[in-house]
């Protein structure tokens, strides 16, 4: 919405308990909140809907906001790299139709706190974010300088809605089944990194399956999980996962679900978490392997030589 007042002192007005821990974010600076003033003291002095923010709350807030609708189709400069930006639409739509306006190239990255997609070409984008929203705000990363324009939400032709997760899937071609055995709280952290992998077993070859899941654990604290999606247009079955921690450098390892079994094991690989790092494409994902546990059967009695390779 358009505001009357686009300070951040009115913007966060409605908070009921601010206190020093409080900080608000842009891309570029931040403030704080200083509770002897009963102000916010810092780089971000006032907001606008062009871009993102992060908040940082001790407690369970929320902030009421009152105004005008706001002009949906304001052009967004956006540069190569990262962007913050805001969404502006007073409806969700699919991530292709937000994005139309751009130009993107393959590995561009949109990503929102909980999900992410990466664009392929001839297809789309891919992953399992799905639907852009407001009062969200996404992280873009482009090859190139581009100029994002929203579809007016007005616009008959659109789906124009925020869509069920099982309709808009069958629109994009993609499927996913059953649950990760992980959650994960991601309002504990800061900062995100994302993978689009894949499962092999020890002689190569892909595993993965509808139902099946991948999650990432530093210090046995579960700190990301990604779902099976299967991409029909590239009959793969892919995982888009978003890890999360507050500083860089804390090793990840991995743990891989397999719903038909219904069991948890582990993943060889070991990671070290880096800030806004994405770790595969969908047309070369980071490849996970399930450990190949082989053991030797002692020779005895004239038994020819022998052994058991799991899996097999």
């Amino acid at each position: 919405v358009e505001l009357d007042d686009l300070s951040t002192d009115a913007f966060l007005a409605t908070l009921t308990n601010p206190d020093v821990n409080s900080i608000i974010k842009s891309q570029t600076g931040f403030s704080q909140y200083a509770p002897a003033l009963e102000r916010w003291l810092g780089g971000v002095n006032a907001l606008s809907n062009l871009t993102m923010y992060q908040l940082r709350a001790s407690q369970y807030d929320s902030i009421t906001l009152v105004g005008q609708t706001i002009d949906a189709t304001v052009p967004i400069p956006v540069s190569s790299g990262w962007n913050w930006i805001g969404y502006l639409p007073s409806r969700g739509l699919p991530v292709t139709d937000a994005l139309s306006s751009l130009t993107p190239l393959n590995g561009d990255i949109v990503k929102g706190q909980f999900g992410f997609a990466q664009y392929v070409a001839t297809v789309g984008w891919i992953g399992n974010l799905r639907t852009m929203s407001s009062p969200n705000g996404y992280q873009l990363r482009l090859s190139t300088s581009d100029t994002l324009i929203y579809p007016d939400p007005n616009v008959s032709n659109l789906m124009g809605q925020v869509i069920s997760r099982n309709k808009f899937m069958a629109l994009t071609g993609m499927k996913s089944a059953g649950s990760s055995p992980w959650e994960v709280n991601a309002q504990d952290y800061e900062f995100s990194m994302n993978i689009v992998g894949v499962v092999k077993d020890s002689l190569g070859g892909a595993v993965l399956a509808e139902g099946d899941a991948i999650g990432a654990v530093v210090d046995g604290e579960v700190r990301g999980s990604g779902e099976v999606l299967y991409v029909e247009e590239l009959d793969l079955h892919l995982v888009f996962l978003t890890v999360y921690a507050n500083e860089e450098g804390e090793v990840l390892s991995f743990k891989f679900y397999n719903s038909s079994r219904d069991d948890i094991g582990e993943l060889n690989e070991d990671f070290s978490f880096q800030i806004n790092q994405i770790l595969g494409t969908v047309a070369e994902p980071q490849v996970f392997h399930l450990p190949g546990l082989i053991s030797s059967v002692e020779i005895a009695g004239g038994q020819a030589p022998s052994f058991r390779a799991f899996p097999n």
